[in-house]
């Protein structure tokens, strides 16, 4: 079971069956109908697309790249024209709320460890 609570949250959270919709014809789809109605903006997409991260992006792009050459859909400036000043932000807000949460953790250990002297701390 300690491996499936990891499995958990390394997808933030996302439930198993959402693993076999990676890749598929529904993600896809899905991929398809956050780049239209976001207009191509990548901050959008990720934050509508099922459990999707900063981590998703360069898979993302690769497969939005594929339909726009095969005309599947239609190339729009905030895409194809996304400066890099807004993927480093998006990208370096991620590293700051990771950081912040490693931070909330290690003092919730740390407080737990000085209330409780000797005693072994329990796994997650």
């Amino acid at each position: 079971m300690k491996g499936l609570n990891t499995l958990t949250t390394a997808l933030n959270g996302c439930k198993l069956s959402d693993v076999k919709w990676l890749g598929s014809e529904e993600e896809l789809n899905d991929l398809k109908a956050a780049y239209t109605s976001s207009r191509g903006d990548m901050d959008k997409i990720i934050d509508s697309v099922l459990c999707a991260t900063v981590e998703d992006e360069s898979r993302f792009r690769e497969i939005l790249t594929r339909l726009i050459t095969d005309g599947s859909v239609k190339p729009y400036a905030a895409f194809t024209n996304e400066k890099k000043t807004k993927a480093t932000a998006r990208k370096r807000k991620v590293r700051v709320h990771t950081h912040a949460r490693t931070h909330n953790r290690f003092t919730a250990l740390l407080e737990y460890v000085q209330d409780h002297p000797g005693e072994q701390v329990p796994e997650r």
